[in-house]
């Protein structure tokens, strides 16, 4: 439909939107109760159209129709497979497979569609396969899976069995570099978007890791792309979205 889903970390709810911008409906409200959130961080979509939200200070993922009726809920805080601490970025692959940044255990945790654990990759470090603080995930067309690194102010490049293939950024103000990245996502040709929420700016890589371009935008903190229409979707700390 092309309808835009945000996440309101602070309300404790999901909005929608068409995609001029017009508010269609809202769920959610604050608690610990099904359909209830405490800090949602990260939202996507299923090839059902179901809706996934990571229910951050909650320590779960909830799943939702796509009118924002409770389907099921996964997770719990903790450190075993299948347990969160305060899950971040999430997304799916083609087969509804379901990978959440799990950030404050830093790895990334993988389910199948039901959510049920498949397997895990990371540990806290920033060695190749190491992980601080991953707060946002996409998978290109590749089924290579992308991950940003906010404290650790890079992105890794992992393939489908969680096996680091290539690094790039650092923090810094210089081309290419970064200061707590926040979000992102890639487009059809597999560039890769960042937003670098400190130094507002959104840069944009080549699937190498070449940067290629960037521009400003006021603390940006999460972004997706259009599919329909390649429009760049983004979220920033201005409580409002800006498409581009």
């Amino acid at each position: 439909k092309g309808n835009i889903l945000v996440c309101e970390h602070a309300y404790h709810r999901i909005q929608i939107f068409d995609s001029k911008g017009k508010s269609i409906s809202m769920f959610g409200s604050k608690g610990n109760g099904n359909g209830q959130f405490d800090g949602p961080v990260g939202i996507t979509i299923n090839s059902k159209g179901n809706i996934l939200v990571s229910d951050s200070d909650n320590h779960r993922i909830q799943i939702f129709d796509s009118e924002g009726e409770f389907i099921s809920t996964f997770g719990s805080y903790g450190n075993e497979n299948g347990q969160f601490k305060s899950p971040e970025g999430i997304c799916i692959d083609v087969d509804d497979n379901i990978y959440v940044c799990d950030s404050c255990n830093d790895r990334i945790q993988i389910f199948d569609p039901e959510g049920n654990f498949l397997s895990t990759f990371g540990s806290e470090g920033n060695k190749n396969g190491q992980f601080d603080s991953p707060n946002a995930i996409a998978i290109n067309s590749k089924g290579n899976i992308i991950v940003c690194e906010y404290f650790n102010n890079r992105i890794q490049i992992f393939n489908s069995q969680g096996v680091s293939l290539l690094i790039f950024g650092s923090e810094g103000v210089g081309e290419g570099q970064f200061c707590n990245p926040w979000g992102i996502c890639v487009d059809l040709d597999d560039n890769i978007f960042v937003c670098d929420y400190e130094y507002n700016k959104i840069d944009i890589f080549n699937s190498n890791g070449k940067h290629l371009i960037q521009w400003e935008v006021q603390n940006p903190t999460a972004l997706v792309i259009d599919p329909r229409t390649q429009d760049i979707i983004v979220c920033g700390n201005e409580k409002k979205v800006s498409i581009y």
